[in-house]
């Protein structure tokens, strides 16, 4: 699917990760309507995947959790899920924790399951819905397809931006009939503000 497939109104735009570049950028355009599941997560696509086809069982529990650094800021603790290899990049204030004790994991999983239940309403009722993801490889694209055909109910499109060095916006033409991947430099507002002109929410 090229770029003109992702045009069109959404009744959600989601957020799949990679970093927290799509959560920002999707709030800066007024594109997001609530925090997701993986938008302060650092993740690979096919973890992601795993996660989404288990329907987030055991994902985040407490039994599966270890600090693994700090966060680029220096305010929070890194905290990986083992099992799904996932790592929660700002949920866990250094101020409150202990790499040996995360004192505020109750208030961080009422949280995720708030956002976990908001995600599987609308993957069972949206009526079209458009997954963002930063940073991904073809074939992880491609089981991320095969996950969501069985989860969502009706139609979705996904938009995988990988970084690019390059000016302009490049497409990656990968023959995927529901995802659009390009080459960007996705740090930049800019290449946003194109790849969603004609992109909107109702």
């Amino acid at each position: 699917m090229d770029l003109s497939g992702i045009a069109g109104k959404y009744d959600l735009i989601y957020s799949l990760g990679g970093n927290c570049t799509p959560s920002i950028q999707l709030k800066r355009m007024n594109l997001r309507s609530f925090s997701g599941v993986f938008d302060w997560m650092v993740s690979e696509l096919e973890d992601v995947s795993g996660v989404l086809e288990n329907r987030f069982q055991g994902f985040m529990e407490p039994g599966n959790l270890k600090a693994v650094g700090i966060d680029y800021g220096g305010g929070n603790l890194l905290v990986m899920d083992r099992k799904s290899r996932i790592i929660s990049a700002h949920d866990f204030p250094q101020n409150q924790n202990h790499i040996f004790h995360l004192a505020s994991y109750p208030e961080f999983r009422s949280r995720l399951d708030r956002r976990i239940y908001r995600t599987l309403h609308h993957l069972m009722y949206g009526s079209r819905l458009l997954f963002v993801r930063t940073n991904a490889y073809y074939e992880e694209a491609c089981e991320l397809e095969r996950v969501l055909n069985v989860l969502v109910k009706q139609d979705y499109r996904v938009l995988v931006i990988n970084h690019s060095n390059a000016d302009g916006i490049t497409d990656l033409q990968w023959s995927l009939p529901r995802t659009c991947a390009v080459g960007c430099y996705s740090i930049n507002p800019a290449c946003w503000d194109t790849l969603f002109k004609d992109v909107s929410l109702g």
